[in-house]
């Protein structure tokens, strides 16, 4: 068995330094990269070649425009990618996303489970009148899964809404 004296314990320091510098120095890098694909993104594909991913991707308002159609006429993939590329064009201007409420709404019509939960996370980041909380309460307190009665849960908590789960047909006809 070796024992190490102080010269090596403090070489065994400097190489572990090192080695951590090194990491953060690959993370900025990657940063950097990542931000560079969102350009190239943007550059090399006009918006109407985009994913509904790469469309989010870009942080650009324009995006919502080609976001429509994989909303209403997408495959249950694309419109839960679209949804969540709502969501995070949101932060960018929610305004404008506001607009695609009705959208999202019929979403909670889809028999994806996913297409059903991003619609609701991003409806939950909306700006919602008392009408779309109460349909989301019809639609989705009752929903098959558990996810989406939790986030439907939380929209109706956020809104004040009583949150006993209504049959929104019967509801109608009375």
């Amino acid at each position: 068995e070796t024992v190490l004296n102080e010269n090596n314990s403090i070489q065994k320091e400097s190489v572990k330094k090192k080695t951590t510098q090194k990491s953060s120095a690959s993370y900025k890098i990657k940063e950097n990269q990542k931000k560079d694909i969102k350009e190239s993104i943007t550059k090399e594909k006009s918006f109407e070649k985009m994913t509904p991913y790469e469309l989010g991707e870009t942080g650009q308002i324009e995006a919502l425009n080609y976001l429509i159609s994989f909303l209403e006429n997408g495959s249950i993939n694309e419109k839960r990618l679209a949804a969540s590329a709502i969501g995070k064009l949101s932060i960018v201007n929610k305004a404008k996303c506001n607009k695609l409420i009705p959208l999202l709404l019929n979403n909670l019509d889809s028999e994806g489970h996913q297409v059903r939960q991003y619609s609701l996370r991003t409806l939950a980041k909306l700006d919602l009148n008392i009408n779309d909380v109460e349909y989301i309460k019809s639609k989705s307190l009752n929903d098959i899964k558990d996810y989406n009665r939790v986030i439907a849960q939380q929209i109706c908590d956020s809104y004040q809404v009583d949150q006993t789960p209504i049959n929104y047909e019967l509801k109608n006809l009375v």
